[in-house]
């Protein structure tokens, strides 16, 4: 596991250094609990950053804890999956209606 500060320093490094960053997401869904207290979202993108010229893209999956603070909803908790390896493919876009 990694501290916190070491996350903290490897991202500002990776924004620094990154030129321009291009998300576009798709397959959004939000669910609330019964309770209407917490809820989760969950989406896909494909991110695209852009270092001195050079562009990589990863494919991810992004999952994201909510809970309601008064009139505002909170996020408590988020998680970005990567596939690696021969798997990865960009987003299948559902045809619009």
């Amino acid at each position: 596991m990694t501290d916190r500060a070491t996350v903290e320093r490897l991202v500002r490094e990776w924004f620094t250094q990154t030129d321009r960053v291009v998300m576009a997401d798709s397959s959004v869904q939000v669910r609330v609990h019964p309770s209407g207290t917490s809820a989760w979202a969950t989406y896909l993108t494909d991110e695209t950053d852009s270092t001195k010229g050079t562009g990589t893209t990863e494919y991810l999956r992004a999952t994201f804890g909510l809970e309601k603070h008064g009139q505002a909803w909170v996020v408590v908790q988020a998680h970005w999956s990567v596939a690696t390896g021969p798997q990865r493919q960009p987003l299948r876009r559902a045809p619009s209606n």
